[in-house]
């Protein structure tokens, strides 16, 4: 396998393991807005917490996906 097969398969994986975790985050949140005794403090503030973890998992795509291509701009 090429270099270039072996970062198009690892970022592949990269982008399934994203999906999950974001899905995850999607069906927790729910859960946490399904859970009668917590206050809406504390639901308001989990519910915070997991948005900041999906725009971080968006961040790491993007900062992984512009590397490769930084890296394929940049000459030998």
């Amino acid at each position: 396998m090429e270099n270039q097969d072996l970062v198009c398969r690892a970022l592949y994986e990269f982008n399934l393991t994203q999906l999950s975790i974001v899905a995850a985050l999607e069906d927790m949140t729910a859960l946490v807005g399904k859970v009668s005794y917590l206050s809406p403090e504390v639901v308001d503030s989990l519910n915070r917490h997991l948005e900041t973890v999906g725009r971080n998992c968006d961040r790491s795509c993007e900062a992984m996906y512009a590397l490769v291509t930084l890296k394929a701009e940049m000459p030998d």
